[in-house]
């Protein structure tokens, strides 16, 4: 997943930060879409290994899942440099979760 120039300052908007994780805005430059850029700090994930499990439980659920009103996954990976878990999916533009 390229991530032109625009979409870099981009990056950096969040759109939410949980316990393990913080959502920012991206663009993919090959698909033409913004998505959501997740990335979880390894080192915040290793605390035990419950809350590394959750994390791949999420992944994969969503990485098998094919329904309209389910978040597409698009790929993931693993930054060694940084320490982070990235993965992209879908992004909603507007109303909540809940909505």
């Amino acid at each position: 997943m390229e991530l032109c120039d625009s979409s870099k300052r981009s990056f950096r908007e969040v759109l939410g930060k949980g316990a393990m994780k913080t959502v920012y805005k991206a663009f993919d430059e090959v698909m033409g879409i913004e998505v959501a850029w997740n990335q979880v700090r390894l080192n915040d994930v290793f605390h035990s290994p419950v809350e590394l499990q959750r994390l791949y439980s999420e992944v994969h659920l969503l990485k098998d899942l094919n329904h309209p009103s389910i978040m597409k996954f698009h790929s993931s990976w693993v930054d060694p440099d940084r320490r982070t878990f990235n993965f992209i999916t879908e992004l909603f533009t507007s109303g909540t979760l809940r909505e």
